[in-house]
Parts: C-alpha cells; sequence; structure tokens
C-alpha cells in the first residue's frame, strides 16, 4: 500500500502514549521512509495543533522513528532535525513539570546514545526552555520528488510561518551572523554554475513532442537516461532552494526576536542609565557640600597656639 497524506493525518491524530500504539505506527512510517520529508512536515504540522491531547505521544514517536530507522536510513534523523528544536519548545511550555522531565529524558538518551551531537541536544534544551543562548538546529530540506516540488513549498508556507511564529527563541550575536554569513555566501540562489547548467539542458527533457520522434530502444534508453539526469539535477537544485528558503525564514524570524530583544533592553538600558544618572546627581551634590563645609572649617595651620605659663608665673598667680 502506498503512502497516504491524509490517511497518516489521520494515524498521528489516533496515536497515544502507550508502547504498540507509538511501535505499530513507528513501523508504519520507517516502512515508507523514502517519504520522510513529507512524513516530518506532517508530523511538525501535528505538534503545532492547539487543542492536543497528546502532544508528548508524538514526541515519543518521534523518538522511537529516529532511533530505530537509523541503521536502515539517516533521512529521518536528519529531517527531524530540522524541526526538533521548535516542536520540543511548543510541547515544553504546553506540558506538566513531570511531562518536562520526560522530554528532558529524550534529549539525554540521544546524547548518550550519540543519535545526535552533543552540541545539538544543547541547542535544543536552550530553545526548548526559551532561553537564547545557543544556536539551533538549521533547516535544511522539504519533499524532494517530481511531484510535490511545487505543491509542498506552498502548502508548507502557512504551517511554516505558524512554526516561526511560535517559536520565541533568540539568538545571540554570533548565532545569527553566521546564519547571515550563509545565506550570503553559500546560498542555493546565488550559485550561478548550477543555474547555467540548468540552463543548458537539451531542449528533448523539457518537449514530450520528442517522445513522438524515437521510434527504437536505444534512442528511448538514451532519452531515459538524459531525463533522469535532468530529473536529478533538478530535484537537488530544488532541495537547495527549499532549504535557502527555511533558512531565510530562520532569519527572518530570528531578526524580528533579536530586535524585539534588543528593543527591551533598551528600555531596561535607559531605565538603567536614568537611575545612575540620578545616583550621579546625588553623589555631586555630596561632593560640593562637603567642599563648601571644608571651606568653612577653620585652618588650624594657621592658628597660633597660646605659649604655656612657666611655673613662676603659676604661683604668683597662686
Amino acid at each position: 500500500m502506498g503512502f497516504k497524506e491524509e490517511e497518516f493525518s489521520v494515524k498521528l491524530n489516533e496515536v497515544n502514549n502507550t508502547q504498540q500504539s507509538i511501535e505499530t505506527l513507528s513501523a508504519y512510517i520507517i516502512h515508507h521512509r523514502k517519504y520522510s520529508k513529507k512524513i516530518v512536515k506532517l508530523w511538525k504540522k501535528q505538534v503545532l495543533k492547539d487543542n492536543l491531547k497528546d502532544r508528548l505521544a508524538l514526541i515519543f514517536l518521534a523518538n522511537d522513528v529516529i532511533q530505530n530507522s537509523r541503521k536502515k536510513t539517516s533521512a529521518f534523523a536528519d529531517d527531524f532535525k530540522d524541526v526538533l528544536a521548535g516542536a520540543f519548545h511548543f510541547t515544553f511550555v504546553r506540558c506538566k513539570d513531570n511531562e518536562k522531565k520526560s522530554l528532558l529524558r529524550v534529549l539525554d538518551i540521544w546524547r548518550s546514545r550519540g543519535v545526535y551531537p552533543g552540541d545539538f541536544i544543547d541547542s535544543v534544551k536552550i530553545e526548548m526552555s526559551g532561553g537564547g543562548n545557543g544556536p539551533p538546529a538549521k533547516k535544511k530540506k522539504m519533499d524532494g520528488d517530481e511531484h510535490s516540488n511545487q505543491s509542498s513549498l506552498a502548502a508548507s508556507n502557512e504551517d511554516d510561518d505558524e512554526f516561526y511564529a511560535k517559536t520565541d527563541f533568540v539568538p545571540d550575536h554570533e548565532a545569527l551572523m553566521d546564519l547571515l554569513t550563509t545565506l550570503d555566501t553559500k546560498a542555493a540562489s546565488g550559485d550561478r554554475p548550477i543555474r547555467e547548467k540548468i540552463s543548458k539542458l537539451p531542449p528533448e527533457v523539457q518537449d514530450t513532442a520528442v517522445l513522438e520522434t524515437i521510434n527504437d530502444v536505444p534512442s528511448a534508453e538514451r532519452l531515459s537516461k538524459v531525463v533522469d539526469e535532468a530529473c536529478d539535477l533538478l530535484n537537488d537544485y530544488n532541495d537547495r532552494l527549499s532549504s535557502e528558503m527555511e533558512e531565510r525564514k530562520k532569519a527572518a524570524a530570528w531578526i524580528r526576536n533579536f530586535i524585539s530583544w534588543q528593543q527591551k533592553e533598551l528600555v531596561n538600558t535607559e531605565a538603567m542609565l536614568k537611575e545612575y544618572r540620578e545616583k550621579l546627581e546625588q553623589v555631586s551634590n555630596v561632593r560640593v557640600q562637603l567642599d563648601n563645609h571644608i571651606n568653612n572649617l577653620p585652618d588650624l595651620d594657621n592658628l597660633k597656639a597660646a605659649p604655656l605659663p612657666s611655673l613662676n608665673q603659676l604661683f604668683k598667680a597662686a
């Protein structure tokens, strides 16, 4: 049976926090691993639902899929990595204290088993708890198959905007600069050699009318090879452009959050400046009053001490 998004969405909505439920859906997901990007996108959409009863079950589901699929493919570990920080944060701020411990336990297991690098685990923990001192995982790619390249871009925009809007991660200046530098130097949209290569693709790979001129198997096989190579090239470039779009969305969200945080810090700094200017004025007043007081004191060095009476004078006085 092929993978159907509607059917999978129903399964996601019905999963609960039991071992059987999670393992059954996990096996289904791993079986359809070639649709990993679609699966992760739908999983993310489900996590972001406001009135979700068992959000934690989706985290456990992702954990089961990521760990049990590693021997067969790295696709799920890579694709889930793109959205885990925001998903963990969204879940963390809406769950109970004992459930928060479960989230931390999952991250600790990933660290101990080497599922993800330690610096990535640290960044997820920071963002999950609403901090902002570490860079989150970078977004990579979206669906790469021919049918969904364009439709997935359009359909996911609203979900992605909601995803970023519900994440209040504030990057430090180094993480923000790293992201902006990457976009400036390694963006797919700036890859001129690849664009030139695509522009030079033979016309027969884009015109179905060529099929009418093919009358033998060798010619069809040669054209099939050329078409496959063109598809691979375009799929890869579309994936890179999708990844760039994700990174630019993230950059926009980071910049908004960074500016908002700087504006709050500006208000705090202005208040502190006002407070300490007042303190400086108070100390300066004390300094002026102290100087005036010192100037009004008698100069002891200029006072002439009266001579002490001699013994004769004392006895005469007696």
